[in-house]
């Protein structure tokens, strides 16, 4: 019976097509942007500088794992803190320049638009766990409740010189619980994050 078991896992394995076969992938990156709930009138929301790090790792390529953590600071007298877990979704969509010599202008302008592309797009979808604290308890955006489960979406193009990568994305989180109140038609469960940053890739 065993015998039988490990004759069809190596079937299995050895009948994968070539793109399809494990070639871990990971990233360490760090990450600077916005973080800023939406409000339901015409004013600028409230909103403050992010700042993360985070791992990733890829066992086959395009599917993996990753988790961070996230700091929230100067969003009018308030911190957030969160540890984030997602799921990852990696399209490698080049490599770079084509040819080896430019023979005309075709050519050239070809390469220039392949070296602005971004090598990379990704998706992350997961959960976070954070935890807002208030410099100010009475300020205008007063904290309602400390503990702010989330549930998380990005996109990101990763621009890569070897194993170094340029980040640049956009992210969606529904916070799960209602943080704040004290502002009519304030609606603090919906934030918007845009991102930059760093990476290594090995």
């Amino acid at each position: 019976m065993k015998i039988y078991v490990f004759s069809v896992i190596c079937c299995i394995v050895t009948s994968l097509p070539a793109g399809a076969q494990c070639n871990m992938q990971q990233k360490l990156a760090m990450e600077s942007g916005i973080f800023a709930m939406r409000r339901q009138e015409k004013h600028l929301p409230p909103m403050g500088f992010l700042y993360g790090m985070n791992y990733s790792r890829l066992p086959c390529g395009k599917w993996g794992l990753g988790g961070g953590l996230v700091l929230v600071h100067n969003m009018e007298d308030h911190k957030y803190y969160a540890l984030t877990t997602y799921a990852v979704f990696r399209q490698y969509l080049g490599t770079g320049f084509v040819y080896e010599e430019v023979s005309s202008l075709g050519d050239l302008l070809m390469d220039a638009i392949l070296f602005i592309l971004p090598r990379q797009v990704e998706f992350d979808m997961g959960a976070s766990v954070g935890w807002f604290t208030a410099d100010r308890p009475h300020g205008s955006l007063r904290l309602r409740q400390r503990f702010a489960p989330s549930v998380d979406m990005q996109c990101k193009m990763i621009f890569t010189v070897w194993r170094l990568g340029l980040t640049a994305g956009m992210g969606v989180s529904c916070m799960l619980a209602k943080n704040f109140e004290g502002r009519d038609n304030f609606n603090s469960r919906l934030v918007i994050k845009g991102i930059i940053g760093l990476s290594y890739h090995f």
